[in-house]
């Protein structure tokens, strides 16, 4: 019957070999190939679709590599060697020994007297068509330049028709892609259709676009008058498919090397998948096996019972614990399974296990150590209480009491609230976070036992972490014997302080005594050096009697207030030049207040004072006038002072015949012993500046 209705068909019908040799044909394709009907193909040597189809090797590779039928339009060389434009309908089969060979049928475009239509006929026949057609439909001639677009084609290039009659296909395709598409190019011209053509495209603004289609060669006498190309935008799919490409491989990346074990079954308990994970923890591939291939009978029937509670509650996760005995190791797992469907509809079920070794030996560990911490916390000297807020009435009620506290505030049943378990404190028992929180407060507690008396220091601290109840936690150190010691050192102390200032006191009695001996012989030497000099001396014992004074005035044992010092001592220098030399003396004195300085230093600094204001009331007056300034501040730590006097200075430069005397050497001495910055100038007027870390 099929090869009654094949030698009958309308359409011309042939059966061909892959290399073009004609197998079988009917009466319809002898005429459409302009023969009579006597003519035998056949056995005319000379017929073979690879001269009357110059396409005809390109459909044989499409046909190979789509696996489908394909319909085109193209031309076939009839027997007078003119061409006819036809559709071709063609496909692959296979005879009884499997043989391919392709099957197809030709039916008319036009009248063959009409065989070389233009292209414009053709494309008024077929405008409407491929205008509304979402395909990217343009036609090019020998030369590539572009005859026909449709709208699909310029609503994504974006070109006017005025620039594309000016385009030539290679200027719209992407440098890359314009060897490979040259290559395409000249097959079309020997009328070789082309099949899923892949290209980057560039639009008028720029974009990158990737096509993908057909081109099919419009042939007259031989040569190429003009194509069909059809493509498909599919820069998009393009795009979707790589990032979903990534997504797969970065999924399988993350579902190997993720460090659970991960794992399919089918309902049978046979494993269809697992993981990298999962054949790393159990030393096996267990694909296509079963639990009683690979665990133990205990552990086998867990993993079995588990499989079935899955399956009966399908709506939830099945959780639970397992524990692993392999030699002489033991692992613990957290384990989950949930039966899923696949879109095959297969039922299986999905599992994950995760190694909790680690997490149960630290929890059994920590277990231990609270154990420990218990017996530790319960049976430690100091007395431990915690209370926690009841936010009923927002009170402190006892949450635990170690058996030493117990002890301590004599603890009775029944007693709950702070202040009843430290009335004696009188403590306000709302401490809440909003009102009267305690932070490391601590109190005094005296209670009696047996007729001795016992002191605490109670420390009461308030614990307020995030998620966590508001808690009071108090300790009770015993300090009875440290409060006796405290007694004893400070009754001490008391008695040392006033052995110390009746020390100083002495001292600037006995140098007060010097001073006076001084005086009363001084006098012995009127006028002369000798006499100069002892003044001097009176000056230094003076300086260093004023420590002592200011020491025992201010009841300190280690430091004086260098400003009251610094100002007794220009007081006492002037007291005595002032008359002595009859000079108009004036100080310029601006001190911080409450600067202090430990006992050697002040000496020190006092020593070296005298010795300056010496230097300026002797040597600085001009006609009997001297004006002394001296500054001090505190700045970060360090004391700055000044001192300048308005005599006219003198030149220590190594020309001169300067010699530096004991005064000068006595100052830079003490400025270095103090470990001082200083700057000393003598040109005009003696100015001196330094500065030291208070201490």
């Amino acid at each position: 019957m099929y090869k009654l209705f094949f030698d009958n068909s309308p359409l011309g019908s042939f059966i061909a070999e892959e290399n073009g040799n004609l197998k079988a044909y009917n009466k319809a394709f002898l005429n459409d190939m302009g023969y009579d009907n006597k003519h035998d193909l056949l056995m005319d040597k000379g017929f073979n679709f690879n001269h009357v189809l110059t396409d005809f090797n390109a459909i044989n590779r499409g046909l190979s590599n789509e696996n489908r039928s394909l319909e085109f339009e193209t031309y076939i060389k009839l027997k007078d060697s003119s061409l006819k434009p036809i559709k071709l309908h063609c496909s692959h089969f296979s005879d009884e020994s499997d043989k391919k060979l392709i099957v197809g049928s030709i039916s008319n475009l036009v009248n063959h007297k009409n065989a070389g239509i233009s292209l414009a006929d053709e494309r008024k026949k077929y405008e409407d068509i491929m205008n509304n057609s979402v395909q990217l439909i343009q036609s090019f001639d020998k030369n590539g330049q572009l005859l026909f677009v449709n709208s699909a084609w310029k609503n994504l290039f974006g070109y006017t028709d005025e620039e594309i009659s000016s385009i030539n296909l290679f200027d719209i395709i992407a440098d890359e892609d314009k060897a490979h598409c040259a290559e395409i190019f000249q097959n079309i011209l020997k009328g070789v259709p082309a099949f899923d053509i892949k290209a980057n495209f560039i639009s008028k603004s720029g974009n990158r676009i990737i096509l993908k289609g057909n081109v099919l060669p419009m042939l007259s006498n031989g040569e190429l008058i003009a194509t069909h190309a059809f493509f498909n935008d599919i820069s998009e799919l393009n795009i979707m498919r790589g990032e979903l490409a990534s997504k797969e491989v970065l999924l399988e990346t993350i579902f190997k090397s993720i460090p659970v074990c991960l794992y399919l079954k089918d309902y049978e308990g046979r494993y269809i998948f697992a993981n990298d994970m999962m054949i790393q923890t159990l030393g096996c591939d267990v694909s296509g096996k079963t639990d009683n291939e690979i665990f133990d009978a205990e552990s086998a029937a867990i993993m079995k019972s588990t499989d079935k509670e899955a399956i009966n509650h399908e709506n939830r996760n099945t959780n639970f614990t397992f524990t692993l005995q392999r030699k002489d190791t033991k692992k613990h797992f957290f384990c989950g399974k949930k039966p899923i469907k696949t879109n095959q509809q297969d039922n299986l079920i999905f599992g994950y296990t995760i190694d909790i070794t680690e997490l149960k030996n630290k929890t059994l560990k920590v277990e231990e150590n609270e154990r420990i911490l218990d017996q530790i916390v319960s049976n430690t000297n100091t007395g431990i209480m915690l209370l926690k807020l009841d936010p009923k009435d927002g009170k402190f009620k006892l949450d635990f009491l170690n058996n030493t506290c117990k002890k301590i505030i004599n603890f009775k049943e029944g007693q709950s609230e702070l202040s009843e378990l430290l009335p004696e404190l009188q403590l306000n028992a709302n401490f809440n976070e909003k009102q009267d929180i305690i932070a490391s407060q601590v109190y005094e507690y005296e209670v009696d036992k047996s007729g001795i008396s016992h002191t605490y220091d109670v420390f009461i601290n308030h614990i307020d972490l995030p998620d966590s109840d508001h808690k009071l936690l108090v300790f009770f150190n015993e300090v009875t014997e440290k409060k006796r010691m405290i007694e004893h050192l400070e009754l001490k102390l008391k008695e040392n302080l006033l052995l110390l200032s009746e020390v100083h006191h002495r001292v600037k009695n006995n140098l007060a005594n010097i001073y006076g001996i001084i005086e009363l012989n001084k006098y012995k030497f009127q006028n002369t050096d000798f006499e100069r000099y002892l003044v001097e001396v009176q000056l230094k014992i003076k300086s260093i009697a004023l420590v002592h004074e200011l020491l025992y005035k201010s009841k300190s044992i280690s430091s004086i207030s260098i400003d009251e010092y610094f100002t007794e001592l220009c007081q006492e220098h002037a007291k005595i030049y002032k008359f002595a030399l009859k000079l108009n003396l004036q100080f310029q004195l601006k001190f911080d207040k409450q600067v202090k300085i430990e006992l050697g230093r002040a000496i020190s600094l006092g020593l070296m004072l005298g010795e300056l204001l010496s230097n300026s009331l002797k040597y600085a007056a001009k006609d009997s006038y001297v004006e002394i300034g001296i500054s001090l501040k505190l700045e970060n730590g360090r004391c700055y002072i000044t001192y300048h006097d308005s005599g006219n200075g003198f030149d220590t430069s190594p020309n001169s015949t300067f010699k530096e005397g004991f005064g000068l050497k006595l100052i830079k001495n003490v400025l270095k012993q103090s470990k001082a910055n200083f700057n000393l100038n003598t040109q005009d007027k003696f100015h001196l500046s330094f500065d030291f870390e208070q201490v």
